[in-house]
C-alpha cells in the first residue's frame, strides 16, 4: 500500500531561484572569455569611444571592463543585474529587428549569479554615480560613488560557488589567451573605438581609433600587413559589404582565417566563408584558402540572432543571394587590387593570327627548341602560323627576350635584369579561358559527336540545358545517348573533351567550372615542345593579360632578379 502511494506521488517540483539562475547562467557564461564578450557588448551598445579590459589569472580571479559610454542612472544600476532586465527591447516585435549587440537581458544577471560582481555607473551629465555589489545573485551593498562618466564592471572569483563548471576551465594562460582573442574579435568591427587590454598588470596592446585597414592589421599583425592587404567596400540592395583581404601571395591551409561579421557580430556561417573562398578561386589554387575579414550589414529584419546563446549563429533571409553577392564582391575587389600586370606596354590586343581561333596542335615534324641539355623536351612541337606581315624576331618580343624552354614546362624570359619562368600550360589555359568566357558564337559541327548517357545524366543535362547552351554548346538528347551539334569555335575539334565534362557532376557553376575545365584540357601540356615563334606569340599574349593567374588560381610566372641570382651563386653584384 505504501509502495503504491509512493509510486503514484508527484515528482515534478519547481526549482529554487538560485538553482535555475545558475542553470540559465551556464548557457551564457561558460568561461571568462564569455564574461568579457557580454561586458564588451554592453559597452559598445552604450556608444563608448574607449574601452579598457583588465584580467587577472586568465579572468578566473578578476575581470574589469571600464568604458566611457552613456552610463546609467541610479534606478537602472539597481535593476541591471536582475534576470531579463534590459534597456534594448520592449516587446516581442523588437526581437524581429534587433540593432544592438545585446538584447536578451541575460548578461549581467548571468554573470552576477556565478561570481562576485560590482557594477558602478555614472550617466552623462550627472554629478555622481551609483554602484551595486552582488554576490552570487544576492545584493550585498549599494550606494552613491564617484567615477568618470561611463560604466565600470568588476567580476571576481568566477564560478567559486559553481565547482562543476570551474573544473572544466583551462589553465589561466589559456583562458587569458581566449579573453585576449575576444577583445580582438570585438575590436575589429569598431575601428573608431579605442581598446586597451591589460593582463596581470601588463598592458598587452592598445588599439587607438583608426581606419578599418589599420585596425585589421594592428589587431591581427601575425597575419595582415598593410603592404599585403587591401580594403574593399560594396553596397547593393540594402546590403553593405566591406572588409580587408589578404594578398593571394600568402595562402592559408584552411578556412579558419576567414572571419565573417554580420551586423557587427562574428558568426559561424559556412556558406558565407565559402563565398569568400569562391571569390579567390581565380587567384588561389585548389586546396589553398584566403585570409579575410568581412563585415556584412543587412536590414535587421533579415537576420535573427535569437537562435544561439552566444549569438554565434543566425538565421538569414536570402542567404543564397547574399552568398552570390559576396563572392562577386570579393572577386571584383581582387581584380581591382591586382590590376593590369603587363610586362610591356601594348596597344589593344597583341598581334593575332588571323580571324580563326587558335588551338595549339602537334606539328607533324617533331623538332626541338632551345640549346643545350637544359632546354630539351619530348617529340611534340607546337607551332602557330602568323599573318601579321611582320613576324617577331627569333628571340625578342615587346620588351622581353625569349631564351628557351626549360624542362618542357617553363618558357624562360629575360627582361630588364629579371629572369621570368612562365608556366606554358597555365598561360595557355588562361588565354583559352578568356576566349571561352567571351562567349564566341556557336559553330556547327561538320560531324556531330554522339556519346552514351544514362537516364540520370540525361535528366541532369535537360535541367541544365539553358545554362549549357549559353556556353555555345548545343546538343540533342535521344534514348541512351547525347549528340553534340554545335560547339564554341575553340573547342570544335575537341568534342570528346566537352562530352567528358557534360557527363560529370559539376554543372552548378558553368561560367567557372566548365570553361576552366575545358581550357585546362585544351591547353598545351607539360613536356610538349613549343617552337620559338609560337613561344613569342604565347608570351606576348600572356604579358598582356589582366589577370596573371590560371583559372584555377596558379600564378602564370615567377620572377628571379639579377641580384637574387647573383646572391644564390655568391657572385659580387
Amino acid at each position: 500500500m505504501n509502495d503504491r502511494t509512493s509510486a503514484a506521488s508527484p515528482r515534478i517540483k519547481l526549482l529554487e531561484e538560485a538553482v535555475f539562475r545558475k542553470i540559465a547562467a551556464g548557457e551564457v557564461i561558460d568561461r571568462p572569455a564569455a564574461v568579457v564578450r557580454e561586458l564588451l557588448d554592453n559597452a559598445l551598445d552604450a556608444a563608448s569611444t574607449e574601452i579598457t579590459v583588465e584580467i587577472s589569472q586568465g579572468g578566473i580571479e578578476r575581470i574589469l571592463v571600464l568604458d566611457d559610454g552613456e552610463g546609467m542612472v541610479p534606478e537602472d544600476v539597481r535593476r541591471c543585474y536582475l534576470p531579463h532586465a534590459t534597456s534594448k527591447i520592449r516587446s516581442e516585435q523588437d526581437l524581429l529587428a534587433v540593432t544592438t549587440l545585446g538584447f536578451r537581458g541575460e548578461a549581467l544577471g548571468s554573470i552576477a549569479a556565478v561570481a562576485t560582481t560590482r557594477i558602478a555607473s555614472r550617466a552623462r551629465g550627472t554629478p555622481s554615480g551609483y554602484f551595486v555589489l552582488v554576490d552570487r545573485g544576492r545584493l550585498v551593498e549599494e550606494g552613491e560613488t564617484h567615477l568618470p562618466e561611463g560604466t565600470r564592471v568588476e567580476v571576481e572569483r568566477l564560478f567559486s560557488s559553481f565547482p562543476a563548471r570551474k573544473r572544466f576551465l583551462k589553465n589561466p594562460s589559456t583562458e587569458g589567451l581566449l579573453c585576449r582573442r575576444m577583445v580582438v574579435e570585438k575590436a575589429l568591427p569598431f575601428p573608431h573605438v579605442a581598446f586597451r587590454f591589460v593582463r596581470d598588470g601588463q598592458m598587452e596592446f592598445y588599439l587607438p581609433p583608426q581606419d578599418l585597414l589599420a585596425r585589421v592589421c594592428a589587431a591581427l599583425p601575425e597575419l595582415f600587413k598593410p603592404s599585403a592587404s587591401e580594403r574593399f567596400e560594396v553596397e547593393q540592395d540594402e546590403v553593405r559589404i566591406e572588409g580587408v583581404l589578404l594578398s593571394p601571395a600568402f595562402p592559408q591551409r584552411d578556412r579558419r582565417h576567414i572571419r565573417i561579421y554580420l551586423n557587427r557580430r562574428l558568426v559561424q556561417e559556412f556558406s558565407l566563408a565559402q563565398a569568400v573562398a569562391y571569390g579567390y578561386r581565380g587567384v588561389l589554387p585548389g586546396g589553398q584558402y584566403p585570409a579575410a575579414v568581412v563585415f556584412l550589414t543587412l536590414p535587421p529584419e533579415r537576420v535573427d540572432f535569437n537562435v544561439h546563446p552566444a549569438k554565434r549563429e543566425a538565421k538569414i533571409r536570402g542567404l543564397s543571394s547574399l552568398h552570390a553577392l559576396l563572392a562577386r564582391a570579393v572577386e571584383q575587389a581582387l581584380k581591382d587590387w591586382i590590376g593590369v600586370r603587363r610586362i610591356a606596354p601594348t596597344t589593344g590586343r597583341p598581334e593575332t593570327v588571323g580571324e580563326t581561333e587558335r588551338v595549339y596542335r602537334p606539328h607533324p615534324e617533331p623538332s626541338r627548341s632551345g640549346t643545350g641539355e637544359l632546354f630539351t623536351g619530348p617529340s611534340h612541337t607546337f607551332t602557330l602560323p602568323s599573318d601579321s606581315g611582320h613576324p617577331p624576331s627569333p628571340r625578342t618580343g615587346e620588351g622581353f627576350t625569349y631564351l628557351g624552354q626549360a624542362f618542357g614546362v617553363f618558357l624562360v624570359v629575360e627582361r630588364e635584369g629579371t629572369l621570368l619562368l612562365v608556366d606554358q600550360h597555365a598561360a595557355h589555359e588562361r588565354i583559352l579561358y578568356n576566349r571561352l568566357t567571351s562567349h564566341p558564337s556557336s559553330q556547327e559541327l561538320l560531324f556531330p559527336y554522339a556519346f552514351p548517357v544514362d537516364a540520370d545524366e540525361a535528366a541532369r543535362l535537360e535541367d541544365a540545358r539553358e545554362e549549357i547552351e549559353a556556353l555555345g554548346i548545343r546538343f540533342v538528347l535521344e534514348e541512351g545517348r547525347c549528340t553534340l551539334t554545335h560547339l564554341p569555335a575553340p573547342l570544335s575539334d575537341a568534342p570528346h573533351v566537352v562530352a567528358q565534362w557534360l557527363k560529370g557532376e559539376r554543372l552548378a557553376d558553368p561560367e567557372r567550372d566548365a570553361y576552366a575545365t575545358l581550357a585546362c584540357r585544351g591547353a598545351i601540356k607539360e613536356g610538349e615542345v613549343v617552337d620559338r615563334l609560337t613561344a613569342l606569340d604565347l608570351l606576348s599574349q600572356t604579358f598582356s593579360l589582366e589577370e596573371p593567374f590560371c583559372p584555377h588560381g596558379r600564378p602564370l610566372w615567377v620572377e628571379i632578379t639579377r641580384e637574387e641570382l647573383f646572391r644564390r651563386i655568391r657572385r659580387i653584384v
